[in-house]
Order: C-alpha cells, then structure tokens, then sequence
C-alpha cells in the first residue's frame, strides 16, 4: 500500500503533533541518538556512529513541493520514525540549549580516541542561524568527530552564509540536496 505521505504531514499538522507535550519532556535532554538502520552504530570507519534528528516541516526551510511529497520520515510508523523523540529535540534545543550542549559533548566525551561520526537530519534541517551556529560550537570542539548530512537550507538566503562556515570546518561534511524544483542557480558556491 503505498504511503500518503503529504496528507500524513498535511494532517500532522492540522492535529498539533508538532506541539510540545511536556508529558515527554523531562528537564535533561536526551542528546544524540545511536545510529540508525542506515548508519549502524559503528562501522569499518568509525567506532561509534551517532545520529541527529528534528521534526520534519516545521524545521526545513528549505523543502520543496518535491520534499512535501515524497519526504519518507512523514510516516505513522513510530517504531520507526520516532517523531516525538523529534520533537523533544527540538523543544530541548530552543528551551534548554545550554543543557543539550552539555549533553551532547559528554555523549561525544565517552568516546576520545575513538573514531566518531555524528550525522545530521535524516529528518529535518538546519532551520535558523543560531541552530546551524550551535553545531558550529561542537564540531569545533571535537576537531577529530566527523559530522555529515544533507541539507536544503543551502537555498535559504539567510542561512547560506551559515551553512558555507560550517561545511567550511575541517571536520564537517555538507551535501546540497536537490531536486527537479530546487533553485539551484539562487546558490553560485
């Protein structure tokens, strides 16, 4: 049976999902996930493989009516799009930031001497210049963790700049994501 997958983000949406519901949150943030089915947990490269991710639609500004239709995280499947998780990170970076840092240096801490990649949004994007500068702060502060991601937000005039000075970092590793609908010629880098 093949997924609806704009009426499942269309209704989301109309339903509140995405509203925060404190009787998920708790006042210490959960910091990065261990890998996914995709990524494992390690690998042949890295010793321990971490994953990030955010609610789809409210955190990509720079979806496109190709993303609205075939976004593959707008599935009811919470065993395996665990959208609260999601949210909560989300909630926890805009009203605990500090904490969440915190977190997510000690999760990384764990592991000195070891290889580690921390992947970005399989769901969700790099949605504001203070969000894309938080990710700046860590992978600056863990030279030798390597981050990687997709990323539309490359289209958003605001965010470019951002975008540009993180992938700039030694240890950071952006990929353009496009489609038929993507503006590719707003962005000449």
């Amino acid at each position: 049976k093949r997924v609806n997958r704009k009426k499942i983000m269309n209704d989301r949406c109309r339903n509140n999902d995405f509203e925060y519901n404190r009787d998920y949150m708790s006042d210490i943030p959960n910091g990065l996930e261990s890998g996914n089915k995709k990524t494992l947990d390690s690998g042949t490269n890295y010793d321990k493989i971490f994953i990030w991710n955010m609610p789809y639609v409210s955190t990509c500004p720079g979806m496109t009516k190709w993303c609205i239709n075939n976004c593959y995280n707008a599935d009811n499947r919470e065993d395996v799009y665990p959208i609260k998780q999601w949210i909560r990170n989300l909630h926890d970076f805009l009203y605990q930031k500090e904490k969440l840092y915190e977190v997510i240096c000690n999760q990384i801490s764990l592991f000195k001497g070891q290889k580690v990649a921390i992947r970005f949004h399989s769901s969700g994007d790099f949605f504001s210049v203070e969000y894309i500068d938080f990710w700046i702060k860590i992978a600056k502060r863990f030279p030798s963790a390597h981050f990687w991601g997709y990323t539309r937000s490359w289209s958003v005039s605001s965010l470019r700049e951002k975008i540009i000075e993180l992938n700039s970092l030694g240890n950071v590793t952006l990929f353009a994501s496009v489609d038929d609908f993507s503006q590719i010629d707003k962005f000449e880098q």
